[in-house]
């Protein structure tokens, strides 16, 4: 959702909204539930939570763009997107992107308190969110034009708590200074408001939250959901083994060969599991380990192309060239990209 400029946002707020028909409305709802089921078909979901709050972003987004904008197609539409996405919501308490995407539905519809809500919801579950500071700064123009200078003040505070500096937020706040507004000290704006926003602390509530994170790329972030999730004991191979990728990510080798380690003692496991020890390995210069790692990888699906590469690199650098050479042309021959170059270098 793109951050509006104060004069552009008010008079796209001075919109009034129309009074429709029920007709109208019944038309109009038609439309969209034909747009959901074409949807469905193009991009091959199944009606499923996700999808169904797929289909409500795919809405809310289409009307933003909309040129020359139709208020009461934008209002159904908008509503009908809301109706989706609680439903997700119902299924899934800790669906953060529902939950945003939902705020940003209720601010298109200059209902402040509802998208202030929602937007609460969603930095509770996932602070690092990078839309939210857009959202909470729209929302606070929103406050401003229906003069609730006070509301519209912890809105663009909580944008500075999560963007310090933000410029946009800074601005407002100055433009509401000179306006002779006394603001308050924002020290405890997120506390205050995280306060009143309650959900049920769980292995869904971690898992969620960490996936989100990771998605974000906050792998230190994500690490700590899933060591909290952890804690109730459920799907313990899929924790250790996301755990370990974002050690990876963080260049955590170490932490991370701990967990591949607990995913192949306790659990079941796979030639992935394998590869990604190896590749672990490799990175603290435990050769003898990868190529170990590597072959058992090769030895349960000899027809994975990764451990072929990550073998025969190896094998090159060790001084065992012809065992590389016939690696790297065997992953070739799987399918391996961007090999070609190293190929041409080190075996002719």
């Amino acid at each position: 959702m793109k951050a509006f400029l104060l004069p552009a946002l008010l008079f796209l707020l001075s919109l009034a909204p129309v009074c429709v028909s029920a007709q109208t409305v019944n038309h109009k709802k038609a439309e969209y539930e034909n747009i959901r089921n074409q949807f469905l078909e193009e991009y091959f979901y199944e009606d499923s939570i996700v999808s169904t709050a797929n289909i409500a972003s795919y809405l809310i987004d289409s009307l933003r763009d909309v040129k020359e904008p139709d208020s009461t197609a934008n209002s159904i539409g908008l509503k009908y997107s809301i109706d989706l996405l609680r439903k997700s919501i119902s299924g899934d308490k800790v669906f953060i992107n529902a939950y945003l995407n939902t705020g940003i539905a209720f601010f298109r519809l200059m209902e402040s308190d509802s998208a202030m809500a929602y937007a609460d919801m969603t930095r509770y579950l996932y602070p690092g969110n990078p839309s939210l500071i857009e959202l909470y700064y729209n929302v606070g123009v929103s406050y401003y034009y229906n003069k609730d200078n006070e509301k519209a003040v912890k809105a663009w505070q909580i944008c500075l708590k999560l963007k310090p500096h933000y410029e946009l937020a800074e601005s407002a706040l100055t433009i509401l200074k000179k306006d002779g507004v006394k603001i308050k000290s924002d020290a405890h704006v997120l506390e205050e408001y995280t306060a009143t926003v309650k959900f049920d602390s769980d292995y869904s509530f971690y898992m969620n939250r960490a996936n989100v994170k990771h998605k974000y790329k906050d792998y230190e972030g994500a690490i700590a959901d899933y060591t909290k999730a952890m804690d109730f004991n459920t799907n313990m191979e899929y924790l250790y083994f996301t755990r370990g990728g974002d050690r990876m990510n963080i260049h955590n080798y170490r932490g991370a060969i701990e967990d591949f380690d607990m995913v192949i003692e306790k659990y079941r496991y796979n030639e992935t599991v394998f590869w990604f020890r190896g590749e672990a390995r490799r990175q603290i210069k435990d050769y003898k380990g990868a190529v170990l790692d590597y072959t058992l990888a090769i030895n349960m699906n000899d027809a994975f192309a990764p451990a072929y590469t990550g073998r025969g690199t190896i094998f090159i650098a060790i001084g065992e060239k012809e065992s590389g050479c016939a690696d790297l042309h065997a992953a070739k021959e799987l399918g391996a990209k961007d090999i070609d170059e190293y190929i041409k270098i080190h075996c002719h």
